[in-house]
C-alpha cells in the first residue's frame, strides 16, 4: 500500500471493510438481528475512523513539515530532523 495515494488508501480500506459487507448487514437486519447488525457497523466505522487517521495525519505531517522547518530556521533552530512519531486518538463515546 506504500505506493497508493492517500485517497487511494482510504478507498480501498472501505470497500474492503465497508462495502463488503453491505449484503451482509442486509441479511442480518432481515434477520431481526439488530444488535449484531449495529455492532458490526460501529465496529467497522471506527475502524474506518482509524484507518483513516492512520493514513491522514503522517500525509498532513509531510505537507507542513517544510513551512515549520522554514520557521524553526529563521528562529535559530539547527537541529531540525524528522522524528518518528506515534499518536492515539481516542473518540468520545
Amino acid at each position: 500500500m506504500t505506493d497508493l495515494t492517500t485517497g487511494s488508501k482510504i478507498q480501498k480500506f472501505f470497500e474492503q471493510t465497508v462495502i463488503s459487507r453491505i449484503e451482509n448487514w442486509q441479511k442480518q437486519l432481515c434477520d431481526c438481528d439488530l444488535h449484531g447488525f449495529e455492532s458490526e457497523l460501529s465496529a467497522q466505522l471506527s475502524a474506518l475512523h482509524d484507518q483513516v487517521c492512520e493514513v491522514v495525519l503522517p500525509a498532513a505531517a509531510e505537507q507542513v513539515y517544510e513551512g515549520l522547518a522554514s520557521v524553526a530556521k529563521a528562529a535559530g533552530c539547527r537541529k531540525i530532523a524528522k522524528r518518528l512519531m506515534q499518536v492515539r486518538l481516542v473518540s468520545a463515546p
